[in-house]
């Protein structure tokens, strides 16, 4: 995953198969079940991410199209959709302009909005290391890796 990066990315999904069971345990029970998606990242993505209702993605091949891109991990057809019409661009037809810096930047903001990240944020009774887990729910649903966003944090707490 590379939400909180400060470069756009797109999903690799490319991982073995014990990783794969650190990311998606409630998918993946047993890694006779997770071997057959090791290294393959299309696979993977349409296992993970396709025929979920709730992400938009109801067309064949839509996990592997809308997979998280752009600084914030955008994924699922809805969210391509919806930021999309936000910012005035065509993510459906045109995933990959989330990788672009002006783009990319624009639908994290817009999403980091939305989720209300920035009430997280601003929230001086809350430590870093709070703000850092908390926010990583919002963004990514769970809190996992929690910890490498709050390394990456401080670096930039230490720029500024």
């Amino acid at each position: 995953m590379a939400e909180s990066s400060l470069i756009p990315k797109e999903e690799n999904l490319s991982y073995t198969a014990r990783r794969i069971l650190q990311v998606w345990p409630s998918r993946f029970k047993s890694l006779a079940e997770a071997l057959p998606y090791e290294r393959n990242p299309e696979a993977l993505a349409n296992k993970v991410y396709g025929n979920r209702a709730e992400l938009g993605n109801v067309h064949p091949g839509d996990g592997w199209v809308f997979r998280g891109r752009g600084y914030i991990q955008l994924t699922g057809r809805r969210n391509y959709t919806l930021y999309g019409r936000r910012l005035g661009v065509n993510l459906v037809d045109a995933p990959q302009l989330l990788l672009q810096a002006g783009v990319g930047s624009l639908a994290a903001a817009v999403f980091w909005s939305d989720h209300g990240c920035n009430d997280i944020a601003a929230d001086r009774r809350l430590t870093v290391q709070d703000k850092c887990a908390r926010i990583t729910k919002k963004i990514t649903g769970s809190e996992r890796d929690w910890q490498r966003r709050l390394v990456l944090t401080r670096q930039v707490l230490n720029l500024l």
